[in-house]
């Protein structure tokens, strides 16, 4: 799954984030738009231009972590493939080509 190229800039995620906006799951409606914006969150995080750690503060982007948590809230499992390995997950696996520029981080 690749995610298009988002509207919205990293300044209108973070403000959605850190607003009680982004905890509203309870509907379908709400859950679409929380989906759509960490969505959007994880477009620039793919291309790093968002980071969860922010090394001019030395501190963590909580807004950022909570676009990762909000996706997998409202995200389903679904069958993907790495090579011969067949599995259930939410994001798929990164290629090579994928992660320039990106550094990944196994927690």
């Amino acid at each position: 799954m690749k995610f298009r190229r988002p509207v919205l800039k990293p300044e209108q995620l973070q403000e959605f984030f850190e607003s009680e906006a982004s905890a509203a799951t309870k509907d379908a409606k709400a859950r679409t738009r929380v989906r759509k914006h960490a969505e959007a969150a994880l477009w620039y995080l793919d291309r790093g231009a968002i980071r969860v750690w922010d090394p001019a503060r030395g501190a963590v982007n909580v807004w950022v972590k909570k676009a990762i948590l909000a996706y997998f809230s409202t995200s389903s499992a679904v069958p993907l493939g790495a090579g011969c390995f067949e599995y259930f997950d939410k994001l798929p696996v990164k290629r090579r080509s994928a992660m320039k520029d990106v550094r990944v981080v196994p927690a």
